[in-house]
């Protein structure tokens, strides 16, 4: 299947992320994920959010509408058979809301009504809102952190949160957010490798379980595309 994946960064969507030309084929966290919930090998072309353009073009077309417009027209040309637009939801429009549910379906309409203007039916897009970051994701099955990583033991989440449930000072090392969270599991500033490697081990069950507000409906709108 030849997939065409939009993604934030390496982390996401490994070398996609750079510019044409300047790839290797080396995956980020997505790629593994996404074959193991088509269940099949894929072909993988695709961009990273930040290179389609952040204007807004009008008051009432976001620019999340506008971007998915142009990676859909990209994936049309690239004669891919499926889109996955996948964006991190970071704080929404309120990060201390006890239900992002709706900045969640927000983003995707969005998603979905900016590649339908380019697909016109001719392949279909997936959208996938990590909640609140990938990195939330990524911790979502601890024992694939720790045997991606090489710790001792699964991966704990502090005061029993669930991944989804993690915010904090971004930059901060003894914040709650997922990517810090990360950092100091891991021990280190997590790369591309790990992120891949992490996706690799990754039991899709425990992610969904675990994720069940962004990653569940995003695995089974995959499942249904495909």
């Amino acid at each position: 299947m030849r997939v065409f994946l939009v993604g934030e960064g390496p982390h996401d969507i490994g070398d996609l992320a750079g510019v044409p030309g300047f790839r290797d084929g080396r995956p980020g966290f997505l790629q593994p994920i996404v074959e193991k919930v088509i269940g099949a090998r894929a072909v993988f072309d695709g961009s990273k959010v930040a290179l389609l353009g952040r204007r807004r073009v009008s008051r009432r077309r976001q620019a999340l509408e506008a971007q998915a417009e142009l990676a859909a027209a990209l994936a049309v040309n690239a004669e891919s058979e499926l889109l996955i637009f996948v964006r991190d939801l970071d704080g929404g429009s309120s990060p201390r809301r006890r239900n992002p549910a709706a900045d969640l379906q927000k983003m995707s309409d969005e998603i979905r009504r900016g590649s339908g203007s380019s697909l016109g039916g001719e392949m279909t897009c997936v959208p996938g809102i990590a909640c609140r970051t990938i990195e939330a994701w990524a911790l979502g099955d601890g024992n694939a952190v720790a045997a991606a990583c090489g710790l001792q033991k699964a991966a704990e989440l502090p005061e029993g949160k669930t991944p989804e449930q993690l915010w904090g000072k971004p930059r901060d090392p003894n914040s709650n957010h997922p990517k810090m969270v990360l950092r100091t599991i891991v021990g280190d500033k997590p790369t591309r490798g790990d992120f891949a490697a992490i996706a690799e081990q990754a039991d899709l069950d425990a992610i969904r379980t675990s994720c069940s507000l962004s990653f569940e409906p995003f695995a089974a709108a995959l499942e249904a595309a495909t």
